[in-house]
Order: structure tokens, then sequence, then C-alpha cells
């Protein structure tokens, strides 16, 4: 029998109607059933260390939840904990709080601190480093702390910007050996690296700074740690001692974890919390963090809360015997300016940020 053609069109129509109709009603199931993203703000550049940090606890998350995460790099770090403070606390935005929250805070510059957050669990630690010059006669520490008290009391500092992390970090260790904060003779510099350099040529006697970063400095050939200012050896640098070895129990430097808006109900933060202890447990999240050079450490969110306390009460003590002057570290804008958001699309294909280099 012939088929006219527009037999032939009508039917083929029908046919394809309602063939789509079984798929798109399985579309519109898969939409339903696709988890509900969730955000991590990122108070750093995607490039920094922090933003490093943040990519792979974005890529754990989306492992352990089985949510896609979406991160927000804010390039102004005391903005981005601005941001976080302001957030709905629904459980669907988090952030990558680090040590700058406290310094923000203590220096002056921000009016967010670590009580306007709800902590839910450390996941790093990077000790401070002791790094002087290679041909220097110290083997210890200590032995800088001597020759700067026998050269007029003065220690010639770099590291990092005035009242940044690294400043106070030295700060600290100087105040525990008993220098005083007012003999620290502090050379800011734009990074680890420039202060390095400017180690190398005789400009200062000792840049404190965490490992990863003297270790990326062009002149790190000419450069030897001392000591970190640790809880424990670092198992990427196991060669190096910490402070309580050589007879000084001070633990400073940067440190990184999870946080929720305030007011996040406490179901969700048990478990968040409950899913970052996993998280930091993981050889999948272990791995590529010490591979970069970052610390590993846990603490669940009482923990954590109390660790920011001790932290702030330290900093409060260091940013006092600084004394006035301009913060140096990283800035926060003013709340009437426009979020610098470096990256607002979805979190990079796991590979990317998940695998280590070679």
């Amino acid at each position: 029998m012939r088929i006219s053609r527009r037999s032939f069109l009508a039917r083929a129509g029908a046919i394809s109607v309602s063939s789509l109709i079984p798929f798109q009603a399985a579309s519109r199931s898969a939409r339903a059933a696709t988890p509900e993203s969730i955000e991590l703000i990122v108070p750093a550049g995607a490039a920094s260390r922090t933003g490093i940090a943040g990519q792979l606890v974005a890529a754990a998350l989306e492992r352990e939840l089985g949510r896609p995460v979406k991160i927000i790099n804010i390039q102004q770090p005391g903005q981005g904990y601005e941001m976080l403070a302001a957030a709905p606390p629904d459980g669907r935005t988090f952030g990558l709080i680090a040590a700058d929250l406290v310094s923000l805070n203590t220096g002056g510059t921000s009016a967010i601190g670590p009580e306007d957050v709800t902590p839910l669990g450390l996941l790093n630690e990077d000790p401070a480093g002791i790094h002087v010059r290679k041909d220097s006669p110290w083997r210890r520490a200590s032995a800088v702390i001597d020759a700067a008290q026998s050269n007029g009391g003065t220690l010639k500092a770099s590291g990092a910007g005035r009242k940044a992390i690294w400043h106070v970090s030295v700060e600290r260790w100087a105040m525990a050996s008993g220098l005083g904060a007012e003999n620290v003779d502090w050379e800011s510099a734009r990074n680890a690296s420039v202060a390095a350099q400017n180690l190398v040529v005789g400009g200062t006697d000792v840049v404190v700074c965490s490992v990863p970063e003297i270790r990326m400095a062009p002149s790190v050939a000419s450069i030897k740690t001392l000591a970190i200012m640790g809880r424990s050896r670092h198992p990427r640098y196991p060669g190096i001692p910490t402070l309580k070895e050589q007879g000084l129990a001070l633990r400073a430097g940067l440190w990184r974890g999870v946080a929720a808006p305030p007011g996040l109900p406490a179901p969700i933060a048990r478990k968040m919390t409950a899913s970052l202890r996993n998280i930091a447990s993981a050889g999948a999240f272990q791995r590529p963090m010490l591979r970069r050079g970052f610390g590993l450490a846990f603490a669940d969110g009482s923990e954590f809360a109390d660790y920011m306390a001790e932290e702030q009460a330290a900093y409060e003590v260091a940013m006092a015997a600084i004394g006035t002057g301009p913060y140096e570290g990283p800035k926060m804008r003013r709340p009437s300016s426009p979020p610098d958001v470096s990256n607002t699309g979805e979190a990079p294909p796991r590979q990317s940020y998940g695998a280590a280099p070679s």
C-alpha cells in the first residue's frame, strides 16, 4: 500500500512526539534527582596557597557529600569573611577560613572575627619556619635570638607585610624567647620570595614564613631552615625539627578550616563536622595536600572554636606589642565596594584540582 507524503509526515510526527514524552519525563526526573550544590567561599585568589587549599577541600567535599561544590574566590580576604558572616545559615554556604580571619580582626582592619562564624572543622596547619642564610653559623633557632641580644637586642626579620601572619609569628617567637617584641626590626616584603632575596643579600637576619613558601623562592639554595613553630615535625619535611624539640614550646603560623555562617542549625553543623572528620582521615585528601606542602590537622567544631579563641588572645598580645601603624597584610575593602570575585563558576573538574603535581 502506498503511503502519501502527508500521511507519512503525520505518522512520523506522532511517533516523534510520543517518543519524546518519556525522554522529557526522564529529564525532569534526572533534574529533580540532581543533588543541590553548595557554595564554598574562599577568601583568596584561586592561584594562592589558600586558593589551592580551597580547591582541594572542594574536591573532597564533593566526594564525601556527593554534591557539586561551587567555589567563590574573593580576592580581598576580609570581604570574603564578611560575605560568609552575612550568608543565610541554611547549610548551602560554607567558607574556608584561615588565620587571617584573626589577623585582620586584631589588626583593626576587619570587624569580622572568629565569633562571627560557626566553626566546623580545622583541616590544615602550616607552621611558621625560621629561615636563615645557609652560610650563617647558626644551627638552632635560639642561636638567632642570642645573636640578636648580643647585637644591641635587635632582630632584623622579614617574611610578609606588617601585621600579617608571619610578622605576628616572629613577634610571638621573640616574646616567648625573652627578646621583647620592641626589639624586632620588621622589614615588610610583598611575599616570601622577596623576603628571601633580601635575606640572602644581607638585608635581614631571618625570614619567618612557611616551609613551602621558602622552598618556592628562587634563592632557596642559599637558605637553610632551623626549625618550625609546629606541634610536630612536618611529614613532608621530616628533617626539620620543631621549636619544642629545641626547648621552646611555641606553636605559631597559618591554619585553615571550614566554617559556616552564624546560626547554623546544630544538626547540620554536626553532620558537616562528621563529614570533615572523614575527609581529614581520607588518603584522597591527605596525599594531594602533603604533595603541595600543606600540613594536616583536625579539630572538630568546638575544638576549633577553642583553638581560634587561643589564637585571638595570642594575636591581641602580639598586635599590641607591634603597636600602631598601617596593616600591610591582606586588606578588606570597604563594605560599600562590590565583591572582587575571580571565580563564581562551578568548581573546576575534579582532576584539575585533586591531582597532585608531578
